[in-house]
């Protein structure tokens, strides 16, 4: 009798040491899955960001090639579309500050499963809405005595400074879970011309 009563408790307990491990196993598993969606999601966020950066670059660049100002046609925010033709368009929207949120669905990008292409326009019956959200935002940079300034979205260099440049702002928003998480990249665009 007290060798049975022995085998039933080590019986319990290699259960017990079995589940635990199994359910170890399955928090890990659950873990490295929810790491490896946080890690696709920044590194597409990361990609729409700049994306979004090497476009107001190459506006600014073609705006040098037409003899135009380094900043002819761009002002505050924007979002950036990829129409069916392939090149870019850069669409000037108002929003009262760089908040995301009050941009839905302007702001918004949408997934063309055709070309494979994400995009800020939503072209009925080929993109289909995803969870990203893309602003971005320009600034002046004023010059004055070698003394640069980044001014507020919207407000023009004084007339005794000189416009030296622009700040390129671009934010990306997602949700993940119960929070939005959020990427912004920042760079200086300067009138080297």
């Amino acid at each position: 009798m007290k060798q049975s009563g022995q085998t039933l408790i080590e019986g319990i307990a290699a259960v017990f040491i079995i589940l635990v491990g199994i359910i170890g196993a399955l928090i890990l598993t659950l873990t490295a899955l929810s790491s490896s969606t946080e890690s696709e999601n920044q590194v597409l966020a990361a990609n729409f960001a700049r994306e979004a950066m090497e476009v107001i670059r190459n506006k600014r660049d073609s705006n040098w090639l037409a003899k135009l100002d380094f900043d002819a046609g761009l002002i505050d925010y924007y979002v950036i579309t990829n129409l069916t033709s392939g090149s870019w368009s850069i669409v000037p929207v108002t929003v009262d500050d760089f908040d995301l949120e009050t941009c839905n669905p302007t702001c918004q990008l949408f997934f063309n499963q055709t070309t494979g292409i994400y995009n800020q326009e939503s072209l009925p019956g080929t993109n289909q809405p995803v969870n990203f959200y893309r602003l971005v935002q320009l600034n002046n940079i004023c010059e004055y005595v070698e003394k640069l300034e980044i001014m507020a979205p919207g407000t023009a260099c004084p007339y005794y400074t000189v416009k030296a440049g622009i700040q390129v702002v671009v934010k990306v928003v997602w949700p993940d879970g119960n929070q939005l998480r959020s990427l912004i990249l920042e760079d200086r665009l300067f009138n080297w011309k």
